[in-house]
């Protein structure tokens, strides 16, 4: 009998807030009944979102972009150097005209009589014509003529990996670490860690970013530009074109 009593009185204290509210223990199953639903929503609209990524994801990694970088490319490389300011040959000496300037005689004709072109100027009176040359050594922007690069790429999903060489005429090669991302659609991100010295090098390198692209037809050919701080502070702008090897 007591344990009936006990029983009976559980009831009445769990049931009574239920039975307290507006509607009663029906009101409290339909509130029950409305969470159920929007935690079915909720998955529901959460397995739809996944789906989405997952066709996203696949359509990417069908695209072709990545599993064509992938492998030995060799090519050249074009760079544009741009100093801030002119400086001194002689670390702590002045400027002057004739470190800006070389003159030579003219030779016949007017040509110029030096080691390099340059423009002649015709001085009064019928005087002798001079040459004038620019000192290479004073200069804000260089041009370098083409350089011969290799790139290994590999491939982690759409993350680019892999190393480079860099032929520089009369220098030792130099080998640098790649790595970057696909973009799809042919177009990728590569960054360059090239060893350098220098005030602007960062931990012994230079880093040379930038984006490319893949001859959509073939992707066989490749192009990329770039840009760089040296490590003498130069700013240097790169664009190298890269035939995929065998």
């Amino acid at each position: 009998m007591t344990s009936v009593l006990l029983v009976a009185l559980s009831l009445i204290f769990f049931a009574a807030p239920a039975l307290a509210q507006p509607g009663g223990l029906p009101a409290v199953n339909g509130q029950i009944d409305a969470l159920q639903a929007q935690i079915s929503n909720l998955q529901t609209a959460t397995s739809s979102l996944q789906r989405q990524i997952n066709n996203i994801t696949a359509a990417i990694a069908d695209d072709g972009t990545a599993q064509a970088l992938a492998g030995t490319w060799a090519g050249s490389a074009n760079s544009v150097h741009f100093r801030r300011a002119v400086t001194s040959a002689s670390p702590g000496s002045p400027l002057d005209f004739e470190q800006f300037f070389f003159l030579f005689p003219a030779g016949p004709g007017g040509q110029p009589n030096g080691p390099a072109a340059g423009f002649t100027v015709v001085q009064p009176q019928n005087l002798q014509p001079m040459t004038v040359q620019v000192n290479p050594e004073m200069w804000l922007a260089r041009g370098d003529g083409p350089t011969p690069v290799t790139f290994t790429i590999t491939r982690d999903g759409m993350k680019l990996g892999g190393n480079g060489t860099a032929f520089s005429q009369g220098d030792p090669p130099v080998s640098f670490d790649l790595s970057g991302a696909v973009l799809s659609n042919n177009f990728f991100l590569l960054k360059l860690r090239v060893p350098a010295t220098g005030n602007c090098a960062v931990n012994g390198v230079m880093i040379l970013q930038g984006v490319g692209s893949l001859n959509p037809v073939t992707r066989t050919g490749m192009t990329f530009t770039g840009s760089a701080l040296e490590g003498d502070c130069t700013h240097m702008i790169v664009r190298a074109g890269l035939t995929k090897q065998p």
